[in-house]
């Protein structure tokens, strides 16, 4: 972690520098071009700083610096750090996750049951999960291993975009995180306006099934029924 740097104070002597012997242009340019270099390591070591934040299941995590190593636990999380312009942290993935392509080439950890020996080997800065593919009971496992766990829950489609910006903000990419939670808004918003008014009987049934051995479906009120719905069908 790097240490904050003062800025130095210029010395408050009279003799420092006196209407009678100014100060040269030039030293004095060279003079304000260090100061303003220390300011600024001062502002990236105060980024970079320890700091605790509350995930979407009211959970304490403590981050001790900059987050660059992560490991996702679901696929859709994947796709988010991505969206969210923080692609080049991701250190491992789940076998499933196969989008966007870069992850490829990516090493996988199981997730259900969670390969915990595998994810400390990566040993990451932080690691995301979600309550949906993801135990919530696994976090006291994590806590013994002093691994930064953070649970994300999705309920709606604002909570999707949400997620956008909060892993932009995990992980020092805040201003491309916002540009995709706006675009995605947009698209949200253009979907809406083409199958808000479709009537019950003109959309066609769907259900949406996802697992290997196990076959897991999702019921009305969940982000995939409203997804489902966006998209002209009936879940």
């Amino acid at each position: 972690m790097k240490v904050p740097v003062a800025i130095p104070r210029p010395p408050s002597s009279p003799s420092s520098v006196s209407p009678a012997s100014p100060m040269p242009p030039t030293r004095l340019g060279l003079l304000l071009l260090v100061l303003l270099l220390w300011g600024g390591c001062g502002e990236t070591s105060s980024d970079e700083a320890a700091r605790t934040v509350t995930d979407d299941l009211g959970r304490t995590v403590s981050l001790d610096g900059p987050v660059r190593r992560v490991v996702s636990l679901a696929p859709n999380l994947t796709e988010i750090v991505h969206a969210a312009g923080a692609g080049a942290s991701l250190v491992a993935i789940t076998s499933s996750g196969d989008y966007p392509p870069p992850v490829d080439t990516l090493p996988h950890v199981s997730a259900l049951p969670i390969d915990f020996e595998a994810v400390a080997a990566q040993e990451p800065d932080l690691v995301l999960a979600t309550d949906q593919i993801n135990a919530p009971n696994d976090a006291a496992t994590f806590e013994a291993l002093d691994l930064p766990l953070y649970f994300f829950a999705f309920d709606t489609l604002d909570d999707i975009v949400e997620s956008i910006r909060t892993t932009g903000r995990l992980l020092g990419t805040e201003a491309a995180a916002r540009d995709s939670a706006a675009a995605l808004e947009q698209e949200i918003a253009a979907l809406r306006a083409r199958t808000g008014g479709l009537p019950q009987e003109q959309r066609p049934r769907v259900l949406v099934l996802v697992g290997d051995d196990t076959l897991y479906s999702f019921g009305h009120g969940s982000y995939v029924h409203t997804l489902v719905e966006l998209a002209g069908g009936r879940s």
